[in-house]
Order: C-alpha cells, then structure tokens, then sequence
C-alpha cells in the first residue's frame, strides 16, 4: 500500500485527512465519490495506523453494502453512519465491530479531540484574534438553504482580510495581486464555461470544515450544489476585489451570523405548525404561500431575507391580486418566521415580514363584491355553521357569530370583535347592538335592531349566558387574540376567516369577511331603504341634504327614530338562503 494512499492534508491544516474513493459500482448507492473525514491527530505515525485501520474498515463496508444491495435491503444512511462511527471509534483508540445490518442513523458528533488546538485558514488568522475565532466543530450536514450565508460569510471575511492587510503593501505588491487576479479571474471564467470545480473544490471544503459543515452526512446532490455557486461566488469575489484594487471603494460588508442547521424554510414551517396548531388546511395555504415566495426570491434562505425583499414581492403580489389578498398572504408567511425568532431556532434577530404593512383603503374594501346566494349557502352549510366546529383561529365562539352579524347587522370587522356584553341591551321592547366605541364621536358610532335571525339563532341567549359567566360589560368573544403589533382583536380571525372563504367558498380576491357588509347594504337595497337610512345602519357618514340638514347626533351622526330602523330590519331578507340547519350547538356529530 503506498504511504500516502487515502491520507491528504488540507491547505493551511496540519491535521491529515482520510480520504478514500468509492467503487464505482456503489456510487450511486452512496450518493457520492468518495468518503472522508478528520482523523483527529498530526502525528504522522498516528495518522497512519488511523488510516490503515479505516481501510480495512471500509473494505468490509464496500462489501457488506454489495451484499445488503442484493437483499434490496441496502440503507444509504445507515451506511454512511456506520463509516462515520468506526472513524470515531478508531480515532478515539477503539475498535468498532462492524455489522452487515448497520443500525438506524443517528447524528454523529465530529469535534476535535479535546488536545487536539484548531488550525485556522489564514483568512481567519488575519480577521479573529485567538479569542474571538469561532469554534471548529462539525454538527450538522450542508443544506441548500445555507449556500448563502456561506458564501456571504466567506466574501465578508475576505474583503476583511483585505482591509487589514492593505495599509502593508506596497505598490509592487498591488501591482502584482491586480496581475494575479486577472489571470484567475480569466480561471475561473473558463472553469464555470467547462463546469469544473476542480480549482476551488479545497477551499470550498476547507470553508464547510470550519464552518461547521460534516461533509459525512452531506447529500452528494447538495455538496454538487454548492461547489457550483462556489465557483460562481469565486469570480464575482474575485471582480470585487479588483475593482477595489482599482479604487471603487466597495464597502466591506458585516459578517454574517452562523447558518443554523435550522435556517430553513422547511424548519420554520414545521416548528410553527408544531407550536401553533393550525388546521390542516391553513398548512397546506401557508405552504403554497412560502412556496410562491420562495420562486419570487429565487428560493432566498429565510435569514437572508430583507425588508427590501418583502416589499419587492409586495409590489409583484399587487400586480395580480388586491391590496387585501396582498396583505392576507403576508399574514400568512410572517407568524411562520416570528414563531422561528420566538423559538430560537433562527440565527435570524428580526421579522422582515413585520416590518412592511399593506394598507387597505376604504375604497379597496368597496371593491369587494357580496357573496351570491348560492356561496352564502355553501359558506353556512360549512363545517362551522352545521357541524358544531370552532376553530381556535378563528376565536371558538367568533367564528360561528361574527359571519351572522356581518350579515344581518352590518357590522365592519372589528367592531364585532369588539362587542361586549353591554353591547346588546333591550329598549321598547326590543334587543338593540350598540355599535362602536362612546369616545369615537363618528359616524360609525350607531345602535342596530337586532335581527330576527339572530334572536332565533340564540344570540341573545348566548349573550345572557356570556353575562352572567363574565360579567355586565365583558368582552362577547373572549377567545379572539389580539396582535401585539396594534392591538386589534380579529387581525388573528381575519387570516382564519379568509382562508375559511378560500377553502369552503370562492377562493377569490374579492372575497372576504366584509363581503358580508356588502350583502347587508345589497339588502337593504333590494329592499328599498332610503339611502341615508342604510348609512346609518351601517355607519357611514351622510351625504348631501341629509348631512347638511338632518337632525344629528354627536359626530355629525344621522338620529332616526327606533321605528325606522325596526322597520328597515324588519324588510331585512336573503333570498335563496336557507339557514335552518345553522345552529349554535358544540355537541353535534361530525
């Protein structure tokens, strides 16, 4: 056996490497060239017997796996697990016993020996004071999603590396390192063109080794990957650094945080949907929702996301959806990267998805169209209205209540959420919604019959109920959240509500919670109830004569006597809807 058969060194590492090339017949089962890995040691002799050892190990592994293919019960991680521990076994000094069923994968762990002082790069060495280098030790296997942050860690460190030698050179030194970079520059172009990452394969795994990387557990497909946008980043660093030879006074950027073993769109969703709870359906919307974000940016790594990056797909988004569509698929992707924040598994320190708002104009909110009564009908008989579900998302109570009082009140969004137990009252005989908040001395400030429907569907009972177990002016929907970011109580239900249309009804722009509003004032028409009438119900502010000349209220408010406004509800009427089978009972089968 030659002396240095399947032993290597790394550039700027004195410690020797195992490195051996697999058959080519069990490449495709490997997934990949070659296996490796540190052998822990610089003593030449050590190195040597570690490395005989691992020979005859995975001389027994090449065959095993010949054998475990043949059965078809050949495991590719199983395998690759099994090299990595006999090289931890032997390399602490132990022998493994090698088994032909190898058990399940487990993470290895790839740290140095405790006596074993790290050798840094150079680039390192330059940029870190002994005390502030980060720690070399291999945890986690190399994911797409890291590409990025690698590659930008590495550029960071490198145009740091120049700012700190730069004041040393002299004009010979620049004129030669501008010569030098030209050549490589010309390189490593013709290098991309052919597709070969021979030139930078060492240095890019030298990055991985010290960034953490264990190329051990490393899909071939993914390491491929990487070498490819190496070599890419190569040349675009290598242009960099000309052009600042040149004097174009290229900032040097930050360093970038670490890359996580969970920086990835994939952890983040499952991390939320493990900590939230959400419905089936909403993880199957918030899926497609990160899916279509991740084509817009090019599939960005959720850390390197910027702000900038959000409104950028804001603006695509509006190209083709409304402002409200806009904001709900925001609401949609940004508690999937907070809940990552929150949980720390993100080297990420902020929410770029919380620092951009969509606004909704009143005038985009006209432009939402009322349900016909065919999507009424499909909206009721959903499992909320005829199957007793109430959803946690959607506030329990509030999800079956709020729909019915859009429809057969008027009232906007979060005046229902809102509502308290003081709300509803009795005068004259009959119940009455008080309506928005006694400081807000506006037009939306009003007092609505209740109607019929809702005293049949047990609106007031429930109210009574809500009462007495809460008291006189409790919250009506205690179970709605409400969002830190403005304390409004239905941002939460208005993501659940939207979703519940797309999924159940139409899933349309155009469609959403205050399309229940807009059959309300539909209503109202169909009925024929005077303008200013059907403005008062719904809060609007008077137009015309009656706003200049009317009687008024405080907030320039439109007062009609109670008869009026008993009256126009009284007319109140869906045609084609039947809610006979819409009840508020928990209790019944599914």
């Amino acid at each position: 056996m030659p002396s240095q058969h399947c032993l290597t060194t790394r550039r700027q590492s004195a410690v020797p490497q195992f490195r051996r090339a697999i058959p080519a017949d069990l490449q495709a089962l490997f997934g990949r060239l070659e296996l490796g890995g540190s052998l822990h040691t610089r003593e030449k002799a050590e190195a040597r017997r570690r490395r005989n050892a691992l020979v005859a190990a995975t001389d027994s592994l090449f065959v095993d796996a010949r054998m475990l293919r043949a059965t078809g019960s050949a495991n590719r991680d199983a395998l690759l697990h099994e090299f990595t521990r006999q090289r931890e076994l032997i390399c602490a000094g132990r022998t493994g016993r090698y088994s032909t069923s190898p058990e399940h994968a487990t993470e290895p762990h790839d740290a140095l020996a405790e006596d074993q002082p790290p050798c840094w790069p150079a680039v390192y060495d330059e940029t870190f004071s002994s005390d502030e280098r980060p720690p070399i030790k291999a945890h986690f296997c190399l994911k797409p999603s890291m590409i990025p942050r690698l590659l930008a860690r590495r550029r960071a460190l490198m145009l740091e590396g120049d700012d700190v030698l730069r004041p040393t050179d002299s004009r010979d030194d620049l004129k030669a390192m501008r010569k030098g970079l030209a050549e490589l520059e010309q390189d490593v172009t013709d290098d991309i063109v052919r597709g070969d990452t021979s030139i930078i394969r060492e240095e890019a795994l030298t990055l991985l080794a010290y960034e953490g990387i264990d190329l051990s557990r490393t899909h071939a497909e993914h390491l491929a990957e990487y070498l490819k946008r190496f070599l890419s980043a190569e040349l675009e660093l290598i242009r960099e650094q000309l052009g600042r030879l040149n004097g174009s006074g290229t900032p040097t950027p930050a360093l970038p945080a670490e890359p996580l073993d969970t920086d990835d769109w994939e952890h983040f969703i499952e991390t939320w949907a493990s900590v939230r709870k959400p419905k089936a359906a909403t993880i199957s919307n918030v899926r497609a929702e990160i899916a279509r974000f991740r084509k817009f940016s090019k599939d960005k790594s959720p850390v390197d996301v910027t702000a900038g990056d959000v409104r950028a797909y804001v603006n695509f988004l509006l190209q083709s959806v409304s402002r409200n569509r806009a904001k709900v698929i925001l609401s949609l992707i940004r508690p999937v990267v907070g809940t990552a924040i929150d949980e720390e598994i993100t080297s990420l320190a902020q929410n770029p998805f919380l620092a951009v708002t969509v606004h909704v104009s009143e005038k985009d909110i006209r432009s939402y169209q009322p349900f016909s009564a065919g999507q009424l009908q499909t909206f009721f008989d959903g499992p909320v209205h005829r199957h007793g579900e109430r959803p946690g998302k959607g506030g329990r109570d509030a999800a079956f209540w709020l729909p019915l009082l859009a429809l057969f009140a008027g009232v906007r969004l979060e005046e229902a959420g809102t509502l308290t137990t003081a709300s509803v009252f009795q005068r004259a005989g009959s119940h009455w919604i008080k309506i928005g908040e006694s400081k807000s001395a506006n037009s939306s400030l009003r007092e609505v019959p209740v109607h019929h429907v809702l005293e049949e569907k047990g609106f007031i009972e429930f109210v009574e109920r809500q009462r007495m177990q809460r008291g006189a002016n409790a919250t009506l929907f205690p179970n709605l959240r409400p969002k830190a970011i403005d304390g409004k109580k239905t941002r939460i239900y208005s993501t659940w509500v939207n979703e519940y249309i797309d999924a159940h009804v139409i899933d349309d722009p155009q469609y959403t919670f205050h399309s229940f509003r807009n059959n309300f004032e539909e209503a109202l028409t169909c009925e024929g109830i005077l303008e200013d009438v059907r403005r008062a119900l719904m809060g609007q502010a008077q137009s015309g004569m009656t706003r200049r000349y009317g009687k008024k209220g405080a907030g320039n408010r439109r007062v009609f006597p109670d008869r009026v406004l008993i009256d126009a509800m009284h007319r109140l009427t869906y045609e084609g809807l039947d809610l006979t089978r819409v009840t508020a009972n928990t209790s019944l089968p599914r």
